[in-house]
């Protein structure tokens, strides 16, 4: 029987262009550097403030165009 597994976030991210892997591997350095257990996502969000960042950009980029439809 085969076992699927869910993708990681990380690899998500990548392919959705949000990240690149020069910026997960730095997430992981974070986190192997911390000794900490932390999921990335919650280093990203929490410690780095990159993807709140970057969401807030594209939701600012798409009211915008929204409204000028």
């Amino acid at each position: 029987m085969a076992r699927f597994s869910k993708p990681r976030l990380g690899e998500l991210l990548i392919d959705s262009g949000m990240i690149t892997e020069k910026f997960i591997d730095h997430c992981l350095e974070v986190q192997r550097r911390s000794g900490s257990f932390k999921q990335i996502g919650r280093i990203m969000v929490s410690e780095l403030d990159y993807l709140v960042e970057r969401l807030a950009s594209a939701a600012a980029v798409e009211q915008t165009v929204g409204t000028q439809a």
